[in-house]
C-alpha cells in the first residue's frame, strides 16, 4: 500500500493547512466532532481524488467528500450536542505546513 500511496502522491507539493471552527455529524457510522479545513480543502480534495481512482476506486464513498479533521468520536448524541457546544465558542485559527506523509 506504501507504493501505491507514494506513486499516487508524488505530485502533490507542499501546502497551506488552515482549520477553523467545529462541526458535527450523526450518521450511520457515529456520532462525529470535526474541526473545519478553511484553507487547503482544494488540494485535500484532490488526494481524495486521485487515491479512489487507481486500487482503491472500489471503496470510493458515494457521497460528497468533505474535507475535515476527525477531533471525537462520541457514543451518543447527547455526548456529540454537549461537546460541540463546549467547543463551539472558539474559533481560533490553526495553520501549519503540509510537507509529508507518513505511513505507520
Amino acid at each position: 500500500m506504501s507504493i501505491y500511496l507514494k506513486e499516487c502522491l508524488i505530485n502533490i507539493k507542499p501546502f497551506i493547512l488552515e482549520l477553523q471552527g467545529f462541526s458535527k455529524l450523526k450518521d450511520s457510522y457515529g456520532n462525529y466532532l470535526f474541526l473545519n479545513i478553511v484553507s487547503g480543502s482544494d488540494i485535500i480534495k484532490s488526494i481524495h481524488n486521485i487515491l479512489y481512482k487507481g486500487t482503491l476506486k472500489q471503496f470510493k464513498p458515494e457521497n460528497d467528500y468533505v474535507p475535515h479533521m476527525t477531533v471525537g468520536k462520541l457514543s451518543s448524541i447527547k455526548l456529540l450536542d454537549e461537546a460541540f457546544e463546549y467547543v463551539n465558542g472558539c474559533n481560533e485559527k490553526i495553520s501549519t505546513l503540509v510537507k509529508k506523509y507518513q505511513l505507520k
